[in-house]
């Protein structure tokens, strides 16, 4: 008896609002943009992003090999079937689909072969999809491609180019703002984000090595340069012994080159090169957030900060970083999720992570930070004619008998914390709230409840008030980690939390 089969067609609306949730931010859904240029070997490619009417959008040029017709009609669907080649950075053939329609509700693609046949193009707009609920693309013939000038770059040449138009996530952020104002603080720091997300995460690509001509990121007239996360050119970088760690897939051996660096102190006499150079070093994070492991898939970064289970981030090891370097044999062995945002180790490579390359690395780490501790000494003031000295100025200042009489005030913390201590000539202690800081923004912008908030500005007061009395060092720098603890545990309760039922996620 033969075994019957039907074909269930998915559909076509809901599937492609499931693509929109996969979890990409605006970063990491404009690197995968810049993925599928550098696969197509462009040189230059240029990033548009302009603001009219209150509507935002997005124009990215490449200079690479382009698609021809059919390739490009298969690049359009949903889970392509591309053959990517040894050193592609794509894998699942959803990342252009996905990633443009995680920030966009319409989508235009257009590309020039390097044969120099005419260009083609293809737009999915969600608006239409929604309203016949079909897969239906509209198609872009040369006359209409040519005469639009945000796709000049295939007058003369092959390449691709990408718009983004109604960017809904990104609209709905600058809508929120109170006024214009804060909405071009928020449209400058989104840009300033990307530019450094991106500098980073093509920091292989971007910098002059081994003869390659290096790519070229142009954002809004801006090039970006290569930021190393493991910061090579300080001379006090210390590079430990590279490992390589040997696996299986299937029956074919593969292996991941392990590279591990302690990067310098912020003072003493293995410090960075200037305050500048410190404060550029933990990148969008805070530097207890920057520790950890470094992974990258053929010299992409695809994650960066963090032990993935392997043990705990301390201040005291926050200059260690670890980097892992993979290529398309791992594939099948790393976990990694269609963003490219997360990832899952091998068990035996975490093992031995565990046992052979960590404690090794976090023991430097810990020198290092004891290092510039104690090259920090405690400040005293000047001796006085008329008795002792004054004592050092670190002994308890005046503060009010309960956390009630400490002041809470929001503002910027240039560490990514989620407070900071300040002190008045009179005696007042005031804790300052990170603006910055995901759960504070969260308790504060409507979509967390007001018990968020009473409970966060209640421990603040609490903890901020016991820093203030705290007599010795030791007691700070308890404290300091549970301030270091407390800041890593909300960031990622701010990133899980459901987002208020009020904002449009059309």
């Amino acid at each position: 008896m033969m075994t019957a089969h039907i074909e269930i067609i998915p559909d076509p609306a809901r599937t492609l609002q499931a693509l929109r949730d996969i979890g990409y931010s605006l970063q990491s859904a404009v690197a995968d943009l810049v993925d599928n240029a550098v696969s197509a070997r462009a040189g230059v490619v240029s990033i548009t992003f302009a603001r009219r009417a209150g509507r935002a959008s997005l124009v990215m040029r490449d200079d690479g090999a382009g698609m021809e017709h059919d390739d490009l009609v298969e690049a359009m669907r949903v889970g392509s079937r591309t053959e990517y080649d040894e050193g592609s950075l794509g894998k699942y053939g959803l990342g252009l689909k996905s990633a443009s329609l995680s920030q966009a509700r319409r989508l235009t693609v257009a590309s020039r072969p390097s044969n120099g046949k005419t260009p083609y193009g293809l737009a999915l707009d969600l608006a239409h999809v929604e309203k016949a609920n079909r897969w239906e693309f509209e198609e872009l013939d040369a006359t209409r491609i040519l005469n639009d000038e945000r796709m000049a770059n295939l007058w003369r040449r092959s390449g691709t180019c990408v718009v983004w138009e109604d960017m809904w996530a990104l609209d709905t952020a600058l809508g929120s703002a109170s006024s214009d104002d804060a909405a071009g603080t928020i449209w400058g720091r989104a840009l300033r984000d990307l530019q450094l997300h991106l500098a980073v995460t093509f920091h292989h690509f971007l910098a002059a090595r081994d003869g390659v001509r290096p790519l070229k990121i142009i954002m809004n007239t801006d090039k970006i340069e290569p930021r190393d996360p493991f910061c090579r050119d300080e001379e006090h970088t210390l590079v430990l012994q590279a490992r390589e760690f040997r696996m299986r897939d299937g029956g074919a051996p593969t292996k991941v080159v392990i590279r591990p660096y302690i990067l310098p102190a912020r003072s003493g006499s293995e410090c960075f090169s200037s305050n500048a150079a410190w404060s550029a070093a933990k990148g969008l994070l805070s530097w207890n957030d920057s520790q950890g492991l470094y992974i990258y898939r053929n010299g992409r970064l695809i994650h960066s900060g963090g032990w993935l289970g392997i043990r705990a981030k301390d201040e005291h090891t926050k200059y260690a970083r670890i980097g892992l370097f993979f290529d398309t044999s791992c594939d099948s062995l790393l976990r990694l999720s269609v963003n490219k945002a997360q990832v899952r180790l091998p068990s035996a490579l975490e093992e031995f992570l565990r046992s052979n390359v960590v404690p090794q690395a976090t023991a430097k780490a810990q020198q290092r930070y004891r290092g510039e501790k104690g090259a920090e000494k405690l400040p005293t003031a000047p001796p006085s004619p008329h008795g002792p000295p004054s004592p050092p100025s670190w002994v308890p200042r005046p503060v009010p008998a309960s956390p009630q009489g400490c002041q809470i005030r929001i503002g910027r913390v240039a560490d990514g914390r989620i407070w900071l201590v300040e002190y008045a000539g009179d005696g007042r202690v005031t804790a300052v709230l990170n603006q910055d800081h995901p759960f504070v923004r969260l308790a504060l912008s409507g979509s967390g409840s007001g018990v968020a908030q009473s409970l966060l500005e209640a421990v603040v007061r609490v903890l901020a008030t016991e820093e203030a009395r705290t007599t010795d060092r030791r007691g700070r720098e308890l404290l300091a980690e549970v301030r270091d603890a407390l800041s890593e545990e909300l960031r990622g309760l701010a990133e899980v939390y459901p987002t208020s039922p009020a904002v449009d996620r059309r």
